[in-house]
């Protein structure tokens, strides 16, 4: 699993980080780098408008309110655990653009006017990924309605939650017989949920995540395979796939369901819900006899 960050959206600065955590990078600003070369991260990081951070090709996190950075230190040799390797690193520290600037910066995206007629068939090709991107993030973070044990209950995938969700799924990997296990949901207090409830919502959304991602993936294929501005143009995010890459789409989901069915055999969901139901039916025929 690779963890990567892409600067100013250019494929030519993309840069592979020791390790990602959303929280730990709103409290110290800062990205560790596998890199010796300070020389290349100062003229990247001199100038920064965007920052994009990708978990195995997938888009988990995007910044604009960075504008260069203060410092950067070499911190040595590290394991980097989610790739399994030992790799020489760079702390950047970023600094934030003032409040002028970055209210500027955003009402220049508000106000910017997209004319698709002007476009090159390739200016509009780089468009068109990038929309697609967008809606295909949009819809993973938006979670969607998962089935637990107190009923049908919205829950959202952003990249916050994606890291909470799997922090707690982590805990009961470690303790898988534990009945709770604290979540924190984010823009939101922490509470103790049931641990089935929580493996539910995890298969589920990761599942959906697989989806979409694939999906996207595809579209990706598609928009990079057309031949004309015009095929281009007929080709938006509710757009049915080519067959080709449906049924691509379609072995990869169902193989997601697999895997999702063999993470609930691990942790023996069915048994430990039977066993629940059980439980609950004998303490209610106990009330009926009293």
């Amino acid at each position: 699993m690779k963890i990567q960050a892409r600067i100013n959206g250019d494929d030519n600065n993309i840069f592979n980080l020791a390790f990602w955590d959303a929280i730990q990078f709103s409290n110290t600003q800062s990205l560790t780098i596998q890199s010796n070369d300070f020389a290349r991260l100062k003229q990247v990081f001199s100038e920064i408008t965007k920052i994009e951070i990708f978990v195995s090709g997938s888009l988990v996190a995007q910044y604009t309110s960075y504008d260069s950075f203060s410092e950067m230190i070499y911190k040595g040799e590290m394991y980097i655990e989610s790739e399994n390797i030992f790799a020489e690193t760079i702390e950047v520290k970023l600094t934030k653009i003032n409040l002028v600037d970055q209210v500027e910066r955003i009402q220049k995206e508000v106000d910017k006017v997209v004319d698709i007629d002007s476009m090159s068939t390739e200016e509009y090709r780089q468009y068109l990924l990038g929309v697609i991107g967008q809606k295909c993030q949009q819809q993973i973070y938006d979670g969607d309605y998962v089935n637990i044990s107190t009923g049908s209950k919205k829950f959202t995938y952003n990249a916050e939650d994606q890291m909470n969700i799997q922090n707690a799924v982590n805990i009961l990997m470690l303790v898988p017989t534990l009945e709770k296990v604290p979540y924190h949901v984010s823009k939101d207090s922490c509470y103790l949920m049931d641990a089935l409830d929580m493996l539910t919502v995890y298969m589920t959304l990761q599942t959906r995540l697989t989806y979409l991602t694939t999906r996207g993936n595809a579209f990706n294929m598609w928009i990079q395979n057309a031949q004309t501005k015009e095929e281009l143009m007929n080709i938006t995010w509710e757009s049915e796939l080519p067959q080709e890459y449906q049924e691509n789409v379609e072995s990869i989901y169902s193989y997601a369901l697999y895997i999702a069915e063999e993470v609930a055999k691990v942790f023996h969901v069915e048994e430990r819900k039977a066993a629940r139901e059980n439980s609950s039916t004998v303490v209610t025929e106990e009330y009926a006899e009293e």
